[in-house]
């Protein structure tokens, strides 16, 4: 079974990566897939992969918005739980959203 891409495949960045490296992460993709930055040849591939980029940063631009997206992958199951950060972020989830702790039962 293929593994489904993320936001955060998309940015290259980790799931754990804080909220700078991710607009860091978009601002660097963002500027190198610009449409105007392609001649004729390539400006159809950068166009699609520009307007990917950007779908994909509108899912985690924010706090709000990444714990929503976060959310709905953990319940398609398409986060690597198994990372070495992984109870450094459940015990970031119990102390920031221990609201979604309880959803998750």
């Amino acid at each position: 079974m293929k593994k489904a891409i993320t936001s955060y495949d998309i940015l290259n960045v980790p799931h754990y990566a804080s909220q700078n490296d991710i607009h860091a992460a978009y601002r660097k993709l963002a500027m190198a897939w610009h449409p105007d930055r392609h001649d004729a040849a390539t400006r159809n591939r950068a166009l699609d992969n520009f307007k990917r980029l950007q779908d994909a940063y509108a899912l985690i631009k924010t706090p709000e918005k990444r714990v929503s997206y976060n959310q709905f992958l953990k319940h398609t199951k398409t986060i690597n739980h198994n990372t070495p950060f992984k109870s450094l972020i459940d015990a970031l989830e119990k102390i920031f959203w221990p609201s979604n702790q309880n959803k998750q039962g």
